[in-house]
């Protein structure tokens, strides 16, 4: 009998082929990091816009309720 033939090319990867990872995934790291940043300080000064730099949850409460009544 014969046997089938045996497939012996293997695909070989070489340190070229994973340069892209090697580059991409750090990369994609900071970017991530940086807008992560920004966005927690853009958080901040709306927050602290909102607030008039009070960061009393329950002086912000009152006075809110202050204003509903008064109009």
């Amino acid at each position: 009998m014969c046997s089938p033939p045996v497939n012996t090319s293997t695909t070989q990867h070489t340190l070229i082929d994973s340069i892209p990872v090697l580059v991409g995934a750090p990369i994609a790291a900071v970017v991530l990091i940086v807008f992560l940043v920004k966005r927690k300080k853009s958080a901040k000064k709306k927050l602290k816009l909102l607030t008039r730099g009070d960061t009393d949850i329950v002086s912000i409460f009152d006075s809110t309720k202050k204003k509903e009544n008064e109009s």
